[in-house]
C-alpha cells in the first residue's frame, strides 16, 4: 500500500511537472513570438530610414546620370556647331583671299586707266598747242 501510495504521489508530480513543463515551453513560446514580433517591428522602423536615404541617393544618381546626358549631348551639338564655324571661317578666308586678289587687279586696271587717262590728256595738249 505504501508503494502504491509513492507511484500515485509520483504520478502525481510527474503529472503537474509535465504540465508545469509544458506551460512553461507555452509560455516560452509566446515569449520568442513576441520578442521575434518585436525586433521585426524595431527592424523595420530603423529599415525605413535607411531604405529612405537610399531612395533618396538613388534619385539623385539617376537626376546626376541625366544631366550628365544632358550635357554630353550639349557638348556634341557644339562640337558639331563649331565644326560648322570652322568650316565658315575657312571659306571667308578663301573669299577674304578673292577680295584682295580682285583689290589688286583693280588697282592695276585703276592705275593702267589713269595711265591712259594721262597720256591722252597730254596728246590732246600736246595737238591742241602744236594745232594753235
Amino acid at each position: 500500500m505504501l508503494q502504491h501510495q509513492f507511484q500515485v504521489e509520483l504520478q502525481a508530480l510527474e503529472a503537474s511537472q509535465k504540465a508545469a513543463r509544458q506551460a512553461a515551453h507555452v509560455k516560452m513560446q509566446n515569449a520568442f513570438e513576441a520578442m521575434d514580433g518585436s525586433l521585426g517591428q524595431h527592424v523595420d522602423g530603423a529599415m525605413d530610414h535607411i531604405i529612405a536615404t537610399q531612395q533618396a541617393i538613388q534619385d539623385a544618381c539617376i537626376q546626376l546620370g541625366k544631366v550628365q546626358v544632358q550635357r554630353h549631348q550639349k557638348v556634341v551639338r557644339w562640337k558639331a556647331e563649331l565644326r560648322r564655324f570652322q568650316t565658315q571661317v575657312d571659306d571667308l578666308k578663301l573669299f577674304e583671299q578673292w577680295c584682295e586678289r580682285t583689290e589688286a587687279n583693280l588697282h592695276l586696271v585703276c592705275g593702267k586707266l589713269e595711265y591712259r587717262y594721262v597720256c591722252h590728256e597730254l596728246n590732246r595738249l600736246d595737238d591742241d598747242t602744236s594745232t594753235s
